[in-house]
């Protein structure tokens, strides 16, 4: 059951949101750390790194760098992605737990790579907004599906342009994600 516009009109409000307008390098989260916001795009792009050394030796190379700027950790990491696009974001999955721990921390450093305008949303916020009515949660759920739905068909469309491009004749020749 997908809720009704005039019901989505009277839910409270999500909350608010701190608006960040960071220039190149600033650091938003570094990985381990907890993720203690949802980071929404508005302009710019994010980009996400990962430490290049065994994860037990992560903490400890971290501890070494005085200040961690996207400058020094640049040196030691991969590129894992680029986030870009109005109303792209960081932290979402982080924000579905009550204890903030999904694995250890933060799974990559999200800095900006640019000038960038970021909103940020606290989790334990948004935690107890989406709990606050059963609406609200529906609301939530029925973006995430819609989501995940766009996603998929793109992936599927993706791979049909591949196998006809490719002269493939079957999915056996085709890598499954």
């Amino acid at each position: 059951h997908t809720p009704r516009a005039d019901t989505q009109n009277s839910l409270p409000p999500l909350g608010k949101m701190e608006v960040i307008n960071a220039d190149k390098g600033h650091v938003f989260v570094i990985e381990g750390e907890p993720m203690q916001n949802i980071l929404v795009i508005e302009e710019g792009v994010l980009l996400r790194t990962k430490l290049s050394v065994p994860q037990h030796k992560r903490r400890a190379s971290l501890e070494q760098i005085e200040t961690v700027t996207q400058e020094t950790l640049l040196g030691q990491s991969v590129v894992v992605d680029k986030i870009a696009g109005r109303g792209r974001v960081a932290g979402m999955l982080h924000s579905f737990t009550k204890t903030n721990s999904y694995g250890d921390g933060a799974f990559a450093t999200v800095s900006a790579e640019g000038p960038c305008k970021v909103w940020m949303l606290g989790t334990d916020h948004f935690q107890a907004c989406i709990t606050q009515t059963p609406e609200r949660s529906l609301y939530l759920l029925n973006l995430l599906a819609h989501e995940l739905r766009v996603g998929s068909k793109s992936l599927r469309g993706l791979i049909q342009s591949a196998k006809g491009s490719g002269g493939r004749k079957s999915d056996k020749d085709v890598v499954r994600v």
